[in-house]
């Protein structure tokens, strides 16, 4: 889930797509604080995905290779070339332009869909939209 909207920020940066990397809550203040990732658009986020979804797949085919008794000739070498620990790291690049902070006070019915509807009632982005 992530939100979308049109924003320039005070230094000229322009993102539409915004989405939730970090939420911590602090109980002695009573108050959560959310980071989000901007991006200029959806397109960007969705690279990361399928950056993200290449190391998951390379992992799978790691585990599948080493059930089999008998490799062929092709799957020893393909298994040599696979740098698993590379893929478990889940290294990507991070395509978002910047990321911003807000913070909101805990209520009863704090997930992180409702974090989204608090985020909707942050000035600049009034009118996003669920994307």
């Amino acid at each position: 889930m992530a939100i979308e909207k049109f924003i320039t920020d005070e230094i000229g940066r322009q993102s539409t797509y915004f989405r939730i990397v970090s939420d911590v809550t602090n109980y002695d203040l009573m108050q959560r604080t959310v980071v989000l990732a901007c991006y200029a658009d959806q397109s960007y986020r969705d690279a990361e995905k399928a950056e993200m979804q290449t190391n998951l797949d390379g992992i799978a085919r790691y585990y599948e290779l080493i059930e089999k008794e008998i490799l062929t000739e092709e799957e020893t070498d393909e298994f040599q070339g696979i740098d698993i620990q590379e893929l478990e790291a889940m290294k990507y690049n991070d395509r978002s332009i910047y990321h911003l902070s807000y913070g909101f006070s805990i209520t009863d019915s704090d997930i992180r869909d409702n974090l989204y509807v608090s985020l909707k009632d942050v000035p600049c982005f009034d009118g996003a939209e669920d994307v």
